[in-house]
């Protein structure tokens, strides 16, 4: 839900093209998660869950200031 509100106020010229891409990327990313599932422990998968958190957080901040 905040993905999709920041990407309308980054993106006010194009929204169309960078919500599509918004989507396709969402796809791929459980694409992937759902084809390594099985071949990475789970340590593993908290620190990619962990670090793609932070990143999103990182986001925020910069988009804020």
């Amino acid at each position: 839900m905040y993905v999709t509100a920041l990407i309308g106020y980054a993106f006010p010229e194009n929204p169309e093209a960078a919500f599509v891409n918004l989507r396709m990327f969402e796809a791929l990313g459980c694409s992937v998660a759902y084809l390594y599932s099985n071949s990475v422990c789970v340590y593993v998968k908290l620190m990619v869950g962990g670090l793609l958190h932070v990143s999103f957080v990182l986001v925020i901040v910069v988009e804020v200031t």
